[in-house]
Order: structure tokens, then C-alpha cells, then sequence
């Protein structure tokens, strides 16, 4: 199966994304499931809830709680109203909040502005240190 197939035509027919992880601190899938308006159930761990809103975008359970993992699973799949607002919620949170414009900005200034400043610190050297170019 091609990504292409994968993220136009498979996932966009399901009506839930569900991933129940110990280790996998901010999934690519969850990001790709929202982007097509799935509501995801998954872990309450590290980034996975900047990209899952709990009862917004889709539900969140704690590391290892099975039980609730399947509870939020039923709701989801007894309520198509609920899965169709989280959805669409899901794909808008995706859209504002990991526009890859805003983002790629972000990352860059995250990555230079401590270069910088490190620069520019060391241009402020004692006038004994200034060496003559």
C-alpha cells in the first residue's frame, strides 16, 4: 500500500484511530488520523495530548489502563455524533495548530536563536580580548 493510498483512502474510510501506546511519545499516525477528521483514542503520555485534545479531538487514558482504553473505544464507536464532532474538531486542531508554515518557522528559531545568542556573546569580549583583524 502507498503512503498516497494509506492517507487518501484508507484512513479517511474509518471512523476511529486507535492507538494504545506505552512508548511512542508523539506518533506520526495520530497527526496523520486527525489531519483526515478521525477522532483517535490513545495514551496520556508525553505530546500525544498536544496532538489529542481529551473530549475535543478524541479521549485519552492513562499508560496501561485496558479498561479504559475500551471504554473510550465504545463510546466512540456507540456515537457517530460524538465521532463526527471530534472529527471534524480533530482535522481543525491539526490544521491550526501544526500548520507546517508556522511550524517550520517555529522549529527554525528554536534551533538558531540559541546560536545567536551564543554568537553574539562572545562578540561581547573584554577590550584586552579583542583581537585587531
Amino acid at each position: 500500500i502507498s503512503y498516497a493510498t494509506l492517507l487518501h483512502e484508507l484512513l479517511p474510510s474509518m471512523d476511529v484511530f486507535v492507538m494504545w501506546t506505552r512508548r511512542d511519545h508523539q506518533p506520526w499516525a495520530i497527526h496523520e488520523a486527525s489531519s483526515v477528521g478521525l477522532p483517535v483514542v490513545s495514551t496520556d503520555i508525553a505530546a500525544i495530548p498536544d496532538l489529542v485534545l481529551h473530549e475535543k479531538t478524541g479521549l485519552l487514558a492513562p499508560p496501561g489502563d485496558t479498561a479504559q482504553y475500551l471504554r473510550h473505544t465504545q463510546r466512540l464507536v456507540d456515537d457517530a455524533a460524538l465521532r463526527e464532532r471530534f472529527g471534524r474538531a480533530a482535522r481543525e486542531h491539526v490544521r491550526r495548530a501544526f500548520d507546517p508554515d508556522k511550524e517550520y518557522n517555529r522549529l527554525f528559531d528554536a534551533l538558531v536563536d540559541p546560536a545567536r545568542a551564543k554568537i553574539h556573546a562572545s562578540r561581547r569580549l573584554s577590550p584586552l580580548s579583542t583581537r585587531l583583524d
